[in-house]
């Protein structure tokens, strides 16, 4: 019988073999260097990358407890915050921590897995969807699109309690990502965390979006939406409109003395929000409120200069380009 081996030989077994493939240039590059044997690198680096998973896999079947799974995560941890995108990929769309991020429950992983490291999980998956990723075994956007669904589902599913305090960097991750989103179906699925998260910390995200850039841009537009669009409800319809309300009622002052856009960024969401039909027939019972306090706002705004605001001059020829986000303090 072949023996075990011990925790500190897997980790450096799992480090080596993880660095030896997870460092490589990405596929694309080395593609370019050698464009006559483009296919053949293709089908080289899938190989190398199933034999990766292989040995993973087989790793923790062999010892599927906390320990031994600690052993496999560990080493790939480093990669997840590469700053080269292809290797976060890499770690981010293995198999095996795919596979374990669906099976294992949320004890398994004590405090292996903090904020900052479910934060990193959910944005590299976002990034993943982008269609600048290597996919894994078939070039299609189904195989591309795949990984970053089961990671995203897993994560939300088992650490969404750990993100509290990460959520606007969250969001921030997911506003930036999503102009880089093309396809429909990446798109929904980039924007899972939005209303997952929102049904424990709807306060957090709503703060988290009235610092989206103003106008929104059609990222902001479907991130708010997505606050009630997948499964919408009188009491989530209700919460979220008693936090815009309060926003619209307050005077777009900061306590500096500095102009604020929190109430213009809650109208804005407000006025994607009244698009859906299940929301804009909860509103009818706040009318009144709703109303006088737009009313003030239009009051408070007349002759106030924001944040950011310019004049166009007449003589203006290029159009300026939309704000990246930049949170408004």
């Amino acid at each position: 019988m072949r023996p075990v081996l011990g925790v500190q030989d897997r980790v450096q077994l799992v480090s080596t073999c993880v660095h030896s493939v997870f460092s490589l240039p990405s596929v694309q590059a080395m593609q370019e260097q050698d464009q006559a044997k483009a296919e053949a690198i293709q089908t080289l680096y899938h190989q190398t990358l199933e034999a990766l998973q292989t040995l993973l896999n087989a790793l923790f079947i062999e010892d599927p407890t906390p320990a031994g799974l600690k052993s496999i995560l560990q080493p790939l941890g480093p990669w997840m915050n590469s700053g080269k995108a292809h290797e976060r990929a890499r770690a981010v769309h293995s198999s095996v921590l795919n596979h374990m991020l669906l099976s294992l429950p949320f004890y398994e992983f004590g405090d292996f897995l903090g904020p900052q490291q479910v934060k990193d999980l959910l944005l590299a998956a976002v990034e993943g969807l982008s269609g600048g990723m290597e996919a894994l075994g078939k070039d299609s956007g189904e195989t591309m699109r795949l990984p970053s669904e089961v990671t995203l589902s897993s994560v939300l599913r088992w650490y969404h309690l750990r993100t509290l305090a990460v959520i606007p960097e969250i969001m921030q991750g997911i506003h930036v990502q999503l102009s880089h989103i093309q396809e429909p179906r990446a798109r929904e699925v980039a924007l899972l965390p939005v209303s997952f998260l929102a049904r424990s910390f709807m306060t957090e995200v709503v703060v988290a979006l009235l610092k989206c850039p103003l106008p929104l841009n059609s990222s902001g537009a479907e991130m708010w939406r997505q606050l009630i669009l997948p499964k919408p409800s009188c009491g989530a319809a209700g919460d979220l409109l008693d936090l815009l309300l309060s926003t619209l009622k307050e005077k777009p002052v900061t306590k500096e003395g500095q102009a604020s856009t929190a109430p213009l960024a809650a109208a804005s969401g407000l006025c994607e929000l009244l698009s859906i039909n299940s929301f804009a027939r909860c509103v009818r019972c706040i009318y009144p409120q709703l109303l006088l306090a737009l009313l003030i706002q239009v009051h408070y705004h007349i002759g106030l200069k924001l944040p950011g605001h310019r004049v166009p001059h007449k003589d203006t020829k290029n159009q300026a380009q939309p704000p990246a986000f930049v949170p408004v303090q």
